[in-house]
């Protein structure tokens, strides 16, 4: 990670046993990026790990294990993903949920009593929704749980009468710019003209006022920041209607979201006195800093380097 200048990560769903590597490291100081862990599931790792609640800062700041990560329904691509009707191009199949709604419900519930932010793999519009639906039971025993920050990832299809859920729940849709581009050639396929207008619908969602985390979705897909598209696209494929009214033309908004998403975990990140920042530094020919422990009178934890 540090051969590509990443200086935090999200990993989501760990077992106990890289929980407990992960604490070995941060206490023997040889972990090179921030990691922000989430627990896979809410069974008996998650027992183990959760014993003395949600971690945060642990090892200097590098390691967090604040959230849990669950699974809807499989991916587009594979026609995996839940669907409210058949695929447009597979008509006997309409994917695949992987809980019943009690059970899901039951798994967020779990993870809202010992306090845990709850993070949901849902791509298909039947999956975004049985998600949408065990949020919305489980608010009802654990209203103050709507606090959390909790997270739908990919929100990849979306009904469109679903989208607005996400402000009502106080939902943050994380979505990853790079699966425009990767489904563009296959997703209208997929779901047809009508569903593709809730499909990676980003401006939508910000208008809405939604909170967007545009992460990058390695190791499924590259973790080089210079390879992700620098804002979510706006695509012309073999329908004007694929997203033109849907992607935002800029990354500005997402940034913002993104900022807020880090500010409101706690910890101040921030090129100020006596806050944290962690620097990467891309150059082209090696360079030798002498007094960066001096540099405007900052201290530094820790440096490191990697040449790739």
């Amino acid at each position: 990670m540090a051969s590509v200048g990443l200086t935090g990560v999200g990993d989501a769903g760990i077992d106990l046993a890289t929980f407990k590597r992960y604490q070995r490291f941060a206490d023997e100081g040889k972990l090179s990026a921030r990691i922000n862990a989430m627990i896979g599931g809410t069974g008996k790792d998650f027992d183990a790990i959760s014993k003395g609640g949600p971690l945060v800062g642990y090892g200097h700041d590098f390691l967090s294990v604040r959230s849990v990560k669950l699974f809807a329904d499989g991916a587009l691509g594979s026609r995996g993903a839940a669907m409210l009707m058949p695929y447009s191009d597979d008509a006997k199949n309409s994917g695949l949920l992987f809980s019943k709604p009690d059970e899901m419900t039951a798994m967020i519930s779990k993870a809202f009593a010992h306090g845990y932010q709850v993070c949901v793999h849902a791509i298909g519009d039947k999956g975004n929704r049985e998600v949408l639906d065990s949020f919305a039971a489980s608010y009802k025993k654990y209203p103050d749980s709507k606090a959390l920050r909790n997270r739908i990832e990919h929100a990849q299809v979306v009904s469109v009468d679903d989208i607005p859920r996400f402000v009502d729940l106080n939902l943050i849709a994380s979505m990853q710019p790079t699966h425009a581009t990767s489904d563009m050639n296959m997703a209208e396929d997929r779901v047809g003209p009508e569903r593709i207008k809730g499909a990676y619908a980003w401006r939508t969602f910000l208008k809405q006022g939604t909170r967007i985390a545009g992460g990058s979705d390695f190791p499924v897909e590259s973790p080089n920041p210079p390879s992700m598209p620098p804002t979510p696209p706006i695509r012309k494929t073999h329908s004007a209607r694929w997203n033109l009214a849907s992607g935002p033309t800029s990354s500005s908004s997402t940034a913002t979201s993104s900022k807020w998403i880090r500010r409101r975990s706690g910890i101040p990140r921030c090129c100020r006195r006596g806050w944290q920042a962690s620097l990467s530094i891309r150059v082209r020919v090696p360079i030798e800093i002498t007094s960066i422990a001096n540099l405007r009178g900052w201290s530094v934890h820790r440096r490191l380097t990697s040449r790739p």
